[in-house]
């Protein structure tokens, strides 16, 4: 893999992050990097196991639509579960 298809892969990542945080959870990320990490890695996934469709660029527009969904979806997964485990029990004050 060349330079310039890891180079598309992050402005796609990006773009189709923002494209469904945006979609379906109805806001983005705080930071660039957390925007696009997941589709990446999703993608990279994605073009290694099941490239669907034409090529462009050396990238598969229809196996990256596909995997930065999944990447968005697994990243919601994730932070929900961390919510939930993670959250700081609510105490509730005793009068004494």
């Amino acid at each position: 893999m060349d330079f310039g298809t890891v180079v598309l892969m992050g402005a796609v990542a990006y773009g189709l992050g923002l494209f469904w945080y945006g979609l379906i959870l109805g806001r983005s990320q705080d930071t660039i990097w957390r925007t696009a990490a997941f589709p990446f890695i999703a993608i990279v996934f994605g073009e290694t196991y099941a490239q669907l469709g034409p090529q462009l660029g050396h990238l598969h527009p229809l196996t990256a639509l596909i995997a930065a969904l999944v990447g968005v979806l697994v990243d919601w997964a994730v932070g929900t579960i961390r919510g939930v485990v993670f959250a700081p029990k609510a105490r509730t004050a005793s009068a004494h």
